[in-house]
């Protein structure tokens, strides 16, 4: 109903809450994520988001602002190397670092925005391993199942993994389409396997699941897209 600044810690071993540092900025439908080191960054805000993106570093105990983020409600956070943080929304990515955002050029995502929801707990991605993540992207009634990677010398990279048989309307034009919330993205590591749920408008809207294989992180090496196999194991979690 508003937006809101305050945070607390809950403790699983007492399944308690406790009182933490606000945020400076009060937001609405905003997204977190956590690198290595433990520190926690914000973004987003239904209400007001142009104040970008904040950290809360556990040695202060405080929020602070670090960059100016993205313009937008529910961006995808995704943590990569050392302190840096890529926010997407749309055909926007962006890399945050030092206080500075850096566009991220990626024909793909032109021609694929993310896929964009209402619901934080429905946020179309999942962590394949450490800096490695797959998202839907969709234009018009196609979508696509895409990899962001962080590559340790290139830096952050989009490739294609597959075409998804999905049907859905178009409505880009304001924001989000019904069908689009019932798309999730989820693997099973033992079988190397990934899952997308979504609905075939088609098939008189039912929720289908489709099953593909586990692909390698990918990266571009000379505008040429290549694979190579990554040790996932244990690092996989959703």
């Amino acid at each position: 109903t508003g937006a809101s600044a305050q945070c607390e810690f809950y403790a699983p071993t007492t399944n308690s809450f406790t009182s933490a540092s606000s945020l400076e900025q009060a937001r609405s439908m905003a997204t977190a994520t956590m690198t290595k080191s433990g520190k926690i960054y914000v973004n987003g805000c239904w209400y007001n988001s142009s104040y970008g993106l904040e950290c809360y570093d556990p040695e202060t105990g405080t929020f602070s602002k670090v960059a100016e983020g993205l313009n937008a409600y529910h961006p995808l956070l995704l943590s990569l190397r050392g302190e840096r943080v890529a926010i997407a929304y749309g055909n926007a990515l962006v890399v945050a670092e030092d206080g500075v955002t850096t566009n991220v050029e990626s024909e793909l995502l032109t021609d694929y925005p993310i896929l964009r929801c209402w619901d934080e707990t429905q946020m179309k991605y999942f962590q394949l391993a450490d800096y490695s993540y797959i998202l839907v992207g969709k234009s018009g009634s196609q979508a696509v199942l895409l990899n962001v990677y962080d590559d340790a010398t290139e830096g952050v990279k989009v490739s294609k993994i597959a075409d998804l048989p999905m049907t859905l309307p178009d409505n880009e034009s304001v924001g989000i389409g019904y069908y689009d919330q019932a798309t999730r993205v989820f693997c099973n590591n033992d079988k190397r396997k990934v899952y997308v749920q979504t609905t075939l408008v088609d098939n008189g809207c039912s929720p289908v699941i489709v099953e593909y294989d586990y692909p390698s992180a990918t990266r571009l090496e000379g505008g040429i897209a290549r694979s190579e196999e990554r040790r996932v194991g244990k690092e996989c979690r959703s």
